[in-house]
């Protein structure tokens, strides 16, 4: 599927507050009336999105890629759709997301935003770990998921990446509102996920959060930053402190 397509993201559907927030997965003239269930029993719908560039130089059949991919998934049939638009549409969605949101009043609403790295093996105990802790009736905004292939991030950086093992090239991003922030932090300790642009209210969760890349770090924090005027914000290293910071 890597050498398919050129874009996936996936996102889950609770209640119809989440179906509306985005107009671009689902647009109005879409016919799509989904069954949540009742409240004891409600349904949820796991949805894809995916993206086949048209180069026309090329010898793409898009109709072609889709079909070899639905075929591969366990889906609804009648919700299956695509649409055609420009590769300037494609890339300007999320502005088209925010006239949508301001004409409803809602492009201002307070909503901050957590990402978080989950290894491919720990995908499941996440969904069920996300259905265990929210409920369909009373949610509000977006899950969103995006797969990543591991090698494509450089290594070299600070960000950090949960443990897969040596041959797992696959891992995932997840999105979720920042209110709910428990859920990363049991999933950090349950399968080992990682915030990305992260926020601990201590050293130690900084320190727990880098693992085994800590001394790395704090190396060159003392190499380029030895007086901590950097990112005082943070909370990564104690205020104050000048020196030499190690584990």
């Amino acid at each position: 599927m890597p050498d398919m397509v050129d874009y996936v993201e996936g996102f889950i559907v609770l209640n119809e507050q989440s179906l509306h927030s985005s107009s671009i997965a689902f647009p109005a003239n879409m016919d799509f009336s989904p069954d949540f269930g009742t409240k004891g029993s409600p349904k949820i719908y796991y949805c894809i999105e995916f993206a086949v560039h048209d180069y026309q130089r090329v010898n793409t059949n898009v109709e072609q890629v889709v079909e070899a991919i639905s075929v591969q998934m366990s889906h609804i049939a009648s919700h299956l759709y695509s649409v055609e638009v420009s590769y300037f549409d494609f890339l300007n969605r999320v502005r088209m997301e925010e006239m949508s949101l301001r004409s409803s009043g809602l492009w201002e609403v307070h909503h901050p935003w957590l990402n978080m790295f989950v290894p491919k093996a720990g995908i499941r105990d996440l969904r069920d770990l996300l259905m265990d802790n929210i409920s369909p009736d009373n949610f509000e905004g977006l899950i969103l998921i995006y797969p990543l292939l591991r090698d494509k991030w450089g290594t070299n950086t600070s960000v950090v990446l949960p443990d897969s093992g040596s041959t797992e090239q696959v891992m995932y991003v997840v999105g979720i509102l920042r209110r709910h922030r428990h859920i990363a932090d049991t999933a950090g300790v349950r399968i080992g996920a990682k915030q990305y642009l992260a926020h601990h209210p201590t050293p130690a969760g900084w320190h727990q959060h880098f693992g085994p890349r800590w001394e790395r770090f704090a190396e060159r924090k003392n190499r380029f930053d030895p007086l901590s005027i950097l990112g005082p914000g943070q909370g990564i290293f104690p205020k104050g402190n000048t020196g030499v910071y190690a584990s």
